[in-house]
């Protein structure tokens, strides 16, 4: 069971648990009356907050960041069919895995992106020729199996837990928690989207992985997909109806290699800013649009005997001193400030609307000031309209969309273009050569 929780206080908490049976012939011996249980492969970085639980509720010994190394690399070393005893081709096995294992995080640095292109390209290598051995011709498929394995620790750690000798071969939970990063993908959108990979997916029976957004959020769907080789073997969706702030999904990964892809979709809650934004969108457009129209004598809504200045300023400024309330914020995650910003931008647009409002409502402007005045209330306006559409439609993913299509069709017209210059070059040539081989004929024959 994978549980992913967006907190309100701004944390993503990823607890799993593991159902599992220790079997006796494969006990690993470790500390006094404990065994040694791996137990998933966790992304590369440092770990926050983390917490573990055995069966009995307490908490469970966790190996530091060398230890859970060093155990990865002998459990690679002793998947290597036939691992050499030669003291030059066992060193050469080793500083290959373990140049996979101990690789940097990735993202960390031009300097370690060199590293773990290194340490990927020296492992192929070495697995190309390992497959290429005489002894191990009928093991493609297995080597193939160990590649992908191995090469999955190059963006993550071994998560290695002592567990109590008196659970060994009886079925047991086991859990383990802690605090994650997890990137939005679209931002400035109605929908936003964000996405998880669970590299071990397949070593589990089945997997059930449960998603829960943050308040003020509703999970739109919740979509995890059965990778092998980048090809999608099985797909499950979760699409919640009504306003759900949770998704749930359960895989059974159809091979052992498989990794899982989970994608989850947010948009805001019903209730709350957005139909507070919309309501607000809709005053303020009516009250400029009204304001326009008795401006330019289209309808009559003001008596004669307005004057300006008026009292009437202080009634404008309720709106901006309601609307800026509702931008007040306490600490929230990073998806709901992400996904709700759009909105918190429109109404800082309808904010200055109504102060420019009141403001021409409050000082006898010259008539040069009142036309600038209502301009820029058209003006920011028309923007906060324009801005609260274009979030609602998903422009800016659309945009995105858009320009990349238009550079990959510019990249095949100038590819197209190219292979025909080069194909009317190669004719030229041809041609230039046959009438050079002709001219030759005719003067041989003049001979």
């Amino acid at each position: 069971m994978d549980a992913l929780t967006l907190g309100s206080e701004g944390t993503t908490r990823r607890a799993i648990s593991f159902d599992v049976e220790v079997p006796v012939e494969y006990r690993i011996d470790g500390s006094e009356e404990r065994v040694l249980v791996p137990l998933a492969l966790i992304e590369k970085g440092t770990l926050r907050k983390v917490s573990t639980e055995d069966p009995a509720g307490h908490p469970l010994p966790v190996f530091g960041a060398w230890k859970n190394t060093r155990l990865a690399v002998e459990m690679l070393e002793a998947l290597v069919p036939d691992f050499s005893q030669d003291s030059t081709s066992s060193r050469i096995q080793q500083d290959v895995l373990q140049d996979i294992v101990f690789a940097p995080a990735p993202e960390t640095g031009e300097d370690n992106e060199e590293k773990r292109r290194a340490a990927s390209e020296n492992f192929i290598k070495w697995l190309q020729a390992l497959q290429q051995a005489p002894e191990n011709s009928g093991r493609t498929a297995y080597l193939e199996t160990f590649g992908r394995l191995a090469l999955s620790f190059l963006d993550h750690f071994l998560l290695v837990v002592e567990v109590k000798e008196d659970f060994v071969g009886t079925r047991c939970v086991l859990k383990f928690a802690y605090d994650s990063d997890l990137p939005i993908l679209d931002e400035g959108n109605y929908v936003a989207a964000t996405r998880m990979i669970i590299p071990d997916i397949g070593f589990a029976r089945s997997q059930h992985i449960e998603v829960t957004v943050p308040t003020g959020l509703c999970a739109r769907e919740l979509r995890v997909v059965d990778l092998v080789d980048d090809g999608a073997l099985d797909t499950k969706v979760d699409t919640p109806e009504g306003e759900r702030s949770t998704a749930h999904v359960a895989l059974a990964a159809a091979e052992r290699t498989s990794v899982g892809e989970v994608l989850i979709e947010m948009i805001p809650a019903g209730p709350g800013i957005h139909s507070f934004t919309r309501l607000g969108l809709a005053v303020v457009s009516g009250l400029v649009a009204v304001g326009l129209a008795e401006k330019w004598d289209w309808v009559a809504v003001v008596t004669q005997e307005f004057k300006v200045p008026s009292q009437s300023a202080s009634v404008l400024l309720i709106g901006p001193a309601l609307f800026l309330s509702w931008m007040a914020r306490s600490p929230e995650h990073d998806a709901v400030a992400l996904l709700l910003k759009p909105l918190r931008l429109v109404l800082m647009y309808c904010t200055i609307v109504l102060l420019v409002l009141a403001t021409a409502a409050a000082v006898p402007l010259t008539p040069e000031a009142w036309e600038i005045a209502w301009e820029a209330a058209f003006g920011g306006t028309l923007l906060a309209v324009v801005s609260y559409f274009a979030y609602l439609w998903n422009a800016p993913r659309a945009i995105a969309r858009g320009a990349t299509l238009v550079i990959a069709g510019f990249k095949a017209a100038s590819s197209c273009l190219k292979n025909g210059a080069n194909q009317i070059k190669r004719f030229l040539k041809r041609k230039k050569q046959k009438g050079r081989r002709l001219a030759k004929r005719r003067l041989r024959r003049q001979l």
